[in-house]
């Protein structure tokens, strides 16, 4: 859920309402209120009756116009916790978050601090969504309950990092719950943020709930991180833990599928033909040496397709270093041996490419007539 303003709502709210229940009346007193003037909005409270239409009209150009001692004057002359006080999905509360000032005499003039608008978000939800993370404080601080609403909002993660953390370690200590959504949310901010030291405190905390659940999104930033995890309790054989690795390896940080493959049970054959192609495509041919390493045999159908894909998008080095393996892994188990009809065929894609993709660069010309002495001498 992205930043919003508050104070533009809730004044075209003002506008639009207005103009519906047009009177002289709601009129000056909306004036009054907008104004700050006081003594007048005193005056025509006193002295005048009144619909709940029109107070709810006046507190709210108050508050939109961070006029503290109107919003004062207003309080006087309602019920701040009656529910026809929110209109257009905002309570007194919610409107007032940007101006701390008014947030308090609210809360001290009788504002439920838990009640929500009609969409079940509470103002502490919005106080986090729009930053205002000492407003968030304060109404935890009164008694704010965490866990009375969903938490639609974003990871946690802005440029004032220690509030962030002094918010999160307080939403905490007042009972937040965890292994629900929002703890979801607020262990990916620090995973994103590499905070170790707040990653434990969470976990400790019931985050350790949603460690399984962690790597079905792309958003693990190191190797380190990726290890960290997997030592705090990710599940090794997930499926989603390979995805993140090679995700990693994609990008050259090779060693999360390392510690993956020193850690993991034997690989099945579609983790390992998923592996070789992907380190194929990723012109990785560490990883490939790696799963060699361990005893793991390439099929041949995936070694021709880790040689075909190295040569189609250019990776002239994984295409000698695997042309070259397979030329001295004979009489070994990973033992590749190709055939001259294999040898002919990626000798005529080599050709085609040389002509598609190399007739105006000389360098890169070289390079494919390279690849073809090379398997010319196979």
């Amino acid at each position: 859920m992205k930043k919003l303003s508050i104070t533009i709502i809730v004044l075209n709210f003002i506008m639009i309402l207005s103009s519906a229940v047009y009177s002289q009346f709601l009129t000056d007193i909306v004036d009054s209120a907008k104004a700050g003037n006081v003594k007048r909005l005193s005056k025509q409270l006193d002295e005048n009756s009144y619909t709940s239409t029109n107070i709810k009209i006046a507190l709210f150009a108050a508050i939109a116009n961070h006029r503290t001692e109107a919003v004062s004057v207003i309080i006087k002359h309602v019920d701040l916790k009656d529910r026809d006080l929110t209109p257009n999905d905002f309570t007194p509360l919610i409107a007032a978050l940007e101006y701390p000032d008014i947030v308090k005499i609210l809360v001290d003039g009788g504002a439920d601090v838990n009640a929500p608008s009609d969409s079940n978000q509470s103002a502490l939800e919005y106080a986090v969504i729009n930053r205002n993370y000492d407003v968030a404080e304060y109404l935890l601080l009164k008694g704010c309950d965490p866990n009375i609403n969903n938490w639609f909002c974003d990871p946690l993660i802005n440029e004032n990092i220690s509030k962030q953390k002094k918010l999160i370690r307080l939403l905490v200590e007042k009972g937040v719950d965890l292994e629900k959504e929002l703890g979801k949310k607020v262990l990916a901010s620090a995973i994103e943020m590499e905070d170790y030291e707040l990653i434990d405190y969470l976990l400790k905390g019931g985050a350790r709930y949603h460690l399984p659940k962690i790597f079905s999104v792309s958003m693990i930033p190191s190797s380190k991180m990726y290890i960290y995890l997997l030592e705090k309790g990710v599940p090794k054989e997930d499926a989603h833990t390979l995805s993140t690795a090679l995700y990693l390896a994609a990008g050259g940080k090779n060693e999360a599928l390392k510690y993956y493959l020193d850690h993991c049970s034997k690989l099945d054959e579609s983790q390992l033909k998923r592996i070789y192609t992907s380190a194929g495509v990723n012109n990785n041919f560490e990883i490939i040496k790696a799963l060699l390493s361990k005893g793991y045999k390439i099929e041949k159908e995936t070694f021709v397709r880790i040689l075909e894909d190295s040569i189609s998008r250019k990776h002239f080095s994984m295409f000698e270093e695997i042309l070259n393996y397979s030329k001295e892994s004979n009489g070994t188990k990973n033992e590749i041996i190709l055939d001259k009809d294999t040898i002919t065929k990626i000798k005529a894609n080599v050709l085609k490419l040389k002509k598609e993709q190399a007739w105006f660069d000389f360098l890169e010309k070289k390079k494919y007539d390279e690849a073809y002495e090379l398997l010319d001498k196979y």
